[in-house]
């Protein structure tokens, strides 16, 4: 499937606008919901699918993770995996409907659809208890994700460098560093992305379920 760039770059930028905002709800504090506000403690207790989901083990893939795949109903997945419904406010001024959910082992934020039949858009994943099927996950090193997933190109947004990985399109690998910490800045990056140090880290991961217009350029440019 063909990805516009424009909206590959669009869809990066808010994901990059939510960094910030999400980092203090990465399910460290299971008092909170996804907007950080004290959850609700009276809810139901867990049905005996939902402590399922919440517990078996499952990789990041390039739709999602379990159940909580790109364009899922948000009403299906909460019957099988514990939700809670919160909104997230971007950048932009922007706010969009956001769902903590709670799926193997782990916690996720997955943003959604506005409609009446809402269904999720991107899943945002702060949380190092999930890795993707070759074991990278948050706090792996950029090197480790050019060893599993293959030779890496990257883009820019908000001041980040995103990497991504040409057997998990789809998938979109924020790293610690930002362009003016490499020799020559945003343009060396998106151009060779073998500027990233190994030594770099992974401090988010977003699904999309859209390869990166890069990926498509490899042969071209980027480098390990």
């Amino acid at each position: 499937m063909h990805i516009h760039p424009s909206r590959l770059t669009i869809a990066l930028s808010a994901l990059l606008s939510t960094a910030a905002i999400v980092a203090c709800f990465s399910g460290h504090d299971s008092k909170r919901d996804a907007a950080g506000h004290p959850r609700d403690t009276s809810h139901p207790a867990r049905t005996a699918e939902q402590q399922g989901c919440a517990t078996a083990p499952t990789p990041i893939t390039t739709q999602g993770i379990g159940p909580v795949r790109i364009g899922a109903k948000v009403s299906a997945v909460s019957t099988a995996c514990e939700t809670r419904d919160s909104a997230i406010t971007l950048g932009e001024g922007m706010t969009e409907r956001a769902h903590s959910i709670d799926v193997g082992g782990g916690h996720v934020i997955a943003l959604s659809t506005g409609s009446a039949d809402t269904s999720i858009t991107r899943i945002i994943v702060r949380d190092s208890v999930f890795a993707t099927a070759k074991g990278i996950h948050i706090g792996s090193t950029v090197g480790a994700l050019r060893t599993a997933h293959g030779k890496v190109c990257a883009a820019v947004g908000e001041g980040t460098v995103v990497a991504f990985a040409p057997d998990i399109p789809g998938v979109s690998f924020e790293t610690n560093v930002s362009p003016a910490e490499l020799r020559g800045g945003s343009a060396a990056v998106e151009r060779d992305a073998s500027v990233i140090p190994d030594a770099a880290t992974i401090s988010g991961i977003w699904i999309t379920g859209q390869p990166a217009p890069c990926l498509q350029r490899q042969d071209a440019g980027g480098g390990r």
